[in-house]
């Protein structure tokens, strides 16, 4: 398996040279910023987000709603109010995050049975985002709303 890392980020040429001198250029792939970030998830057998805060954690979402099993921090906002641990996928914990995170990482990668079952998950817990469950919750609201009187 071989790690992805989308996006750019102030750590990136940092990131570059340790997995230069580490002699791991051929594992470790950085793809920057990309278009067509469906054909990322498409490929990918586990999403790992390293944030230490995300307001929803809409990237962690889209990953749920491909079937990836999701690793995140427990502490981070957003991603700890989709992750479910031990449910559709892991929040590390802990001191050490570093090595939380790899623990974790590792987990799923040595497990393909729990990718699939925390995948499944994920795509099941993520179906309340859809367009339909929300344009329905927003017409039940908005329909409530009408039927109070005027306060005028």
């Amino acid at each position: 398996m071989n790690l992805h890392i989308v996006g750019d980020g102030r750590l990136k040429k940092k990131l570059e040279d340790l997995t230069g001198a580490l002699n791991l250029q051929k594992r470790v792939i950085f793809q920057g910023t990309i278009k067509n970030i469906e054909s990322a998830y498409q490929g990918a057998q586990i999403f790992a987000l390293s944030s230490l805060y995300e307001s929803f954690g809409l990237a962690t979402a889209e990953a749920m709603s491909h079937k990836l099993p999701v690793i995140g921090f427990a502490d981070c906002p957003g991603t700890n109010e989709i992750i479910k641990n031990g449910t559709n996928g892991i929040l590390v914990e802990g001191s050490n995050r570093i090595k939380g995170f790899a623990n974790a990482l590792a987990t799923l990668i040595e497990n393909p049975d729990l990718r699939k079952e925390y995948g499944l998950n994920g795509f099941e817990s993520v179906k309340k985002f859809e367009p339909s469950a929300i344009i329905a919750t927003w017409e039940t609201l908005l329909e409530s709303y009408a039927k109070i009187p005027s306060r005028r």
